[in-house]
């Protein structure tokens, strides 16, 4: 759980995601289904100032990334204090109050992911990278967004599903696939803007 340099990102720092655990479990339970392969591995990280920020900035990002894990250990120490803790979870939270609209519309989340295959006895490997970029916050909008379109699918696009989403039981990737995806890029609500870039045999 420490800041990593990442080749991938000219060297560019990434920090611990909170989220990473429970991702990485939903990631692996697909890896198992869609049979992605042995040597399959899975990494989860943030980049506090984004990908291409953190490419432009290199090794300085490194900055960004404790400062934004630092912040998080003291709010969860803070948040965990006997009564300061809860006074201010109550106080600046309040059950109901949910994230106010201005700070909704002016959120935006981007994941960024990048796959190698295994190297051939040549030495040479095929690699892709897909960027996709939520407009919203991404903890209400953008979760409720994909959940939404996640039921919309099993309910209006079902015959276009495998049987195996017939009980609903399953990752997005085993049971939805590429009809979830064509449908957040669709959306005529919050379209879900995806570029995707393939390399074959490279070095």
């Amino acid at each position: 759980q420490l800041p990593s340099i990442d080749s991938i990102m000219i060297f560019g720092v990434s920090a611990p995601f909170a989220m990473a655990p429970v991702n990485a479990k939903v990631v692996q339970a697909s890896a198992v289904a869609l049979k992605y392969g042995s040597s399959f591995t899975y990494r989860d990280r943030i980049l506090p100032v984004g990908f291409a920020m953190t490419r432009k900035l290199g090794i300085i990002s490194i900055i960004p990334a404790i400062l934004v894990e630092v912040g998080g250990l003291l709010a969860l120490l803070i948040l965990k204090l006997p009564v300061l803790g809860k006074w201010l979870a109550q106080h600046f939270t309040p059950p109901g109050s949910g994230t106010p609209d201005h700070i909704c519309m002016t959120g935006f989340s981007e994941v960024y992911s990048e796959v190698t295959t295994t190297p051939t006895a040549e030495g040479g490997l095929d690699r892709a990278n897909c960027s996709m970029r939520f407009e919203g916050d991404p903890g209400n909008w953008t979760t409720a967004q994909c959940a939404c379109e996640s039921a919309l699918a099993l309910v209006l696009d079902k015959n276009k599903l495998p049987p195996r989403s017939i009980d609903g039981f399953g990752t997005p990737a085993e049971l939805l696939g590429s009809v979830l995806l064509k449908r957040l890029q669709q959306s005529s609500v919050r379209p879900v803007e995806v570029t995707i870039n393939v390399r074959k045999n490279v070095a």
